[in-house]
């Protein structure tokens, strides 16, 4: 377990510092990386809030579906 929370650590240090050293060395100006990081943001956002709305719905109709089984009605 400890092993793994060390590479977890590593992994997310290395993401992070990864990130700036991209972002430093970018061939484009800080204007238009903010621009493309905010248009990729937003739309991480649409896709993530869509997932877990299909998700709440098989989830919704999964528990509708067992308590039916659970409690006759």
């Amino acid at each position: 377990m400890r092993n793994f929370v060390r590479f977890l650590v590593g992994l997310v240090t290395g993401a992070v510092v990864g990130g700036v050293l991209a972002l430093l060395f970018a061939p484009t100006s800080g204007e238009e990386t903010r621009a493309k990081l905010e248009e990729s943001l937003t739309h991480v956002r649409y896709e993530v809030k869509e997932a877990a709305t299909a998700k709440a719905e098989v989830l919704k109709t999964d528990l509708a579906r067992l308590q039916k089984k659970v409690i006759p009605e």
